[in-house]
């Protein structure tokens, strides 16, 4: 009515600000100026970023029949099932939620350059990460050697602290129970039950689910955070080279794998206890042998 036509995003934020001037009257009796706000304009994404850039066909919605919705006023268009949204949803560039650089950090080494697999960072002085063309795809983030370098919604090395969180959720641990962690690509799953925690047809007691958006943001000591909070052992479950959104991710990704794993080793826990698999994968991982391997290093470091 104030607007007419537009999208569903600029509703809710509409709405949001009708309830806020509500809200504010019932409290004082006076009305609540607020300006509208605008976001910024980005323009055109480069094309020498855009040829990077993996694409995925939009998902498109199925029809009934013609020679079906003739005969009758129902809805032709069913609109997408959850694994069909999900699929869409993963197509989005995640324009502007890239890395920012802390410039008192950054000593402009160039790792950042050297990783970045759009070919987006540059250097003058401190490192810059254009807003435009940064894919968030946090490659540089997880190599920084002076982690300069953050995601707007990931926080690189945080993981002890998201394990933690969970962990507080579900109560005391059992002392006889295992604790395995599993992080799990984000981009992978078809159901939403993955995404808010194991799926209930693979569900199994004393695996603790972490869903990345992107494993191969998960710095050496993301990888090795489990650790430091009593886990026996953690698998990486990667969404796959060739469904990845990021080139060179999971070459990276597995470069981190090796130096955490030879850190367990240096350290007599075992680099072993760290697993990686693909989705089709997943399913065959026996968890109780995975377990019990674990448990006879444990007692072996232990004795």
């Amino acid at each position: 009515v104030a607007t007419g036509p537009g999208g569903a995003v600029d509703a809710v934020r509409d709405g949001h600000r009708a309830a806020k001037i509500v809200q504010h009257y019932l409290d004082t009796g006076e009305f609540l100026k607020q300006p509208v706000v605008k976001p910024p304009s980005l323009g055109e994404i480069p094309w020498e970023t855009v040829e990077r850039i993996k694409q995925r066909e939009r998902v498109e919605p199925e029809l009934v029949p013609a020679q079906e919705r003739v005969q009758n006023f129902s809805e032709f268009e069913r609109g997408f099932t959850e694994t069909e949204a999900l699929a869409e949803a993963s197509r989005c560039l995640a324009c502007t939620t890239g890395a920012f650089v802390d410039e008192d950090k950054c000593a402009g080494c160039l790792t950042c350059v050297r990783i970045c697999p759009f070919g987006v960072a540059t250097v003058d002085k401190t490192a810059i990460m254009p807003q435009e063309q940064c894919q968030a795809c946090g490659l540089c983030a997880a190599e920084c050697p002076a982690v300069a370098i953050a995601l707007k919604r990931f926080g690189t090395n945080r993981m002890k602290a998201d394990i933690e969180a969970i962990l507080a959720e579900k109560g005391p641990k059992d002392p006889a129970q295992p604790l395995l962690v599993s992080y799990s690509c984000l981009f992978e799953p078809s159901s939403r039950k993955l995404v808010r925690g194991p799926a209930e047809e693979a569900e199994v007691e004393g695996v603790t689910t972490v869903m990345v958006p992107c494993v191969a943001r998960l710095s050496v000591l993301d990888l090795l955070a489990p650790f430091e909070l009593g886990a026996d052992g953690l698998v990486i479950i990667s969404c796959g080279e060739d469904e990845c959104l990021y080139p060179t991710a999971e070459h990276r990704l597995k470069t981190h794998l090796e130096k955490a794993k030879s850190i367990l080793d240096e350290i007599g826990v075992g680099g072993d206890r760290i697993d990686y698999c693909k989705p089709e994968n997943a399913a065959s991982i026996n968890w109780s042998v995975f377990w019990e391997q674990s448990k006879e290093k444990l007692c072996a470091i232990e004795s």
